[in-house]
């Protein structure tokens, strides 16, 4: 059957075939046979021929096309006589290569013995034929109008009055027909799905795979963060151990100083007791006539008698050493206390602001701040420019910051800087140039509010201002101590001062135990801060006042008149110019004289 197979039609079968039509050139004259060859090749195997490669062979020989005109039905009246004719393998080469699969059951029927040809003569197998196409041959004559008598009939052919039977048959066999080119076209749609369905599972197979892999990473990764989790358990069990370890000899180190410390201690205070004790024995065993101290005593009260005024000046000196004496037992307190109180800050600053005064009064030749006061005083007399009073002014403003001097004696110098600028601008610049440059001095914006009814708003720690100055409001304290009196006149002179400028704003504050808020003057408020007994109540209300006029009044000056550092710091961040209390003091003073 393949001998039969045009050249031409095997290599177009073949061209797209690589695994048959591999190492041959386009147009090589010998490659129809040498492929006729492998195809040969191919059939003896178990290859699973497809449609195209059945028809192929089907082309290659003359029963093919009679086999598949016919019905099954046909071929199985025909089939030995068909055998007969063409021979028995010919014949059954030719069903297996028919597009129908029940055909090709029919000759793998015969080839494996379950139905056995017939022998038959020549003759016979003609007229079997001839019988079995008769209704074939009959329709197709009635479709190309041709009478099938007329034609002639061959001898045993079936009459005209079988016409009608062949013309069923014909009908049948289109059905037929388009039941197999059905079949045909599912077949190939199957085929098709197949191959795709194939090629997603090789898909899946291979997502598969990698799916694999990656969990068998995932599980080696897991081990790994399973043993580093266990050596890290590890490490920490160790790592307790060693804290243990190291928290029991960090203890017993630290009981055994704190046992050697408690007897060093021990030690120094029974020293002590016993050397006191001894020197009061020996001060006991001096008589009255030997005493020195009290020898002494005499001699000074019969020089008092004698001379008034060295009595006066023994009395200042005595006042002076007390002084002297209770400041330095209140800063060292102060110096030593884990919780200092914020009144003993007061009550030193009062002490030293007094011992100077007594001090300035018996005129110690020795007393180093006199001397650098009048230092000061005679160097910013003697400025021959604003510049210079302002770095001078400088120089006083961080004095104020690190308290190194008494607040009395800032007061007096903060004077003889504002009585030095106004005497250098009222002789030598206009007061437009005189505004322009003193910008940066609270008391000048002080001074040009209330003068020219500017807005502005002043800001007072009420019981820092009171304390701080006592040449100010020392008349209106009570046994030594601000009050109610002291904080009634500073409200006074502030009324005083700034009540007339209508546009200035003075807010007073003072700490107290409950809030309290009254308006003093049109545009003066005195405030207690309330609290309780809490320390810095009224810088806490100055602070909160602050927030407020930074939210409503954001437009207005501020000046904050304290010696409080982080009080300083607040307002500073808050927008408000910091005022030092001596500078105040001074402005105060100069305003109400």
């Amino acid at each position: 059957m393949l001998a039969g197979v045009e050249d031409r039609a095997i290599l177009d079968y073949v061209r797209d075939l690589p695994e048959i039509f591999d190492g041959f050139r386009p147009g090589a004259k010998r490659a129809a046979g040498v492929v006729r060859k492998r195809i040969a090749g191919i059939l003896d195997t178990d290859y699973d021929l497809d449609c195209m490669f059945m028809a192929l062979l089907a082309s290659g020989s003359e029963i093919t096309d009679f086999i598949s005109s016919v019905s099954r039905v046909v071929l199985e009246d025909a089939l030995d006589a068909l055998a007969a004719l063409n021979g028995r393998n010919a014949a059954l080469a030719a069903l297996l290569v028919d597009y129908r699969s029940e055909v090709r059951e029919m000759a793998m029927d015969v080839l494996d013995g379950d139905v056995e040809l017939q022998d038959m003569t020549e003759e016979g197998a003609k007229s079997d034929i001839r019988e079995c196409t008769a209704p074939l041959l009959a329709g197709i004559a009635g479709w190309m109008g041709i009478n099938y008598e007329d034609a002639g009939t061959p001898e045993g052919a079936p009459s005209a009055e079988a016409s009608p039977a062949a013309g069923k048959e014909s009908a049948r066999l289109r059905q037929r027909v388009d039941e197999l080119e059905h079949k045909l076209a599912a077949r190939e749609t199957r085929a098709k799905s197949e191959k795709a369905l194939r090629k997603k599972l090789e898909q899946v197979k291979q997502k598969t795979q990698k799916l694999e892999k990656s969990l068998q990473e995932a599980q080696k990764e897991i081990a790994r963060g399973k043993q580093a989790h266990d050596d890290i358990r590890e490490d920490l069990r160790t790592t307790r151990e060693r804290e243990d370890e190291l928290r029991q000899s960090l203890e017993r180190r630290v009981a055994q100083g704190v046992a050697d410390e408690l007897s060093s201690l021990r030690e120094r205070w029974l020293l002590r007791p016993v050397t006191v004790e001894k020197e009061a024995e020996a001060v006991r065993r001096i008589g009255a006539e030997s005493d020195s101290l009290a020898a002494a005593e005499r001699l000074l009260e019969k020089q008092a008698e004698l001379d008034r005024h060295s009595g006066n000046i023994a009395v200042l000196k005595s006042r002076a050493e007390a002084l002297r004496g209770m400041v330095e037992k209140v800063a060292g307190t102060r110096a030593e206390a884990l919780h200092p109180l914020a009144e003993l800050e007061q009550v030193e600053k009062r002490l030293q602001a007094e011992l100077v005064r007594l001090e300035d009064v018996l005129g110690r030749s020795d007393d180093g701040d006199a001397g650098f006061v009048a230092g000061m005083r005679g160097r910013i007399n003697s400025a021959g420019s604003g510049d210079d009073v302002n770095r001078l002014k400088d120089v006083l403003d961080r004095l104020d910051e690190i308290e190194a001097l008494p607040p009395a004696r800032l007061q007096s110098l903060y004077k003889a800087y504002h009585d030095r600028m106004a005497r250098l601008y009222a002789a030598y610049t206009p007061n437009v140039v005189r505004r322009e440059q003193r910008r940066d001095d609270p008391a000048w914006h002080l001074q040009r509010a209330v003068e020219e009814n500017q807005p502005l708003i002043i800001i007072l720690d009420g019981h820092n201002v009171v304390h701080l100055l006592p040449a100010l409001f020392e008349d209106a304290y009570q046994e030594g101590v601000p009050g109610k009196d002291a904080r009634e006149k500073l409200v006074e002179n502030v009324c005083r001062v700034f009540g007339p400028a209508d546009k200035c704003r003075a807010e007073v504050f003072f700490d107290g135990p409950t809030h309290s808020s009254q308006m003093r003057a049109p545009n003066v408020r005195e405030t207690f801060s309330g609290g309780g007994d809490a320390e810095h109540r009224a810088d806490k209300a100055i602070v909160e006042y602050l927030d407020y006029c930074c939210r409503h009044m954001s437009a207005m000056p501020r000046i904050l008149v304290t010696d409080d550092r982080d009080l300083r710091s607040e307002g500073g961040v808050r927008g408000a110019r910091i005022m030092p209390v001596p500078e105040f003091g001074a402005f105060l003073e100069c305003a109400c004289a």
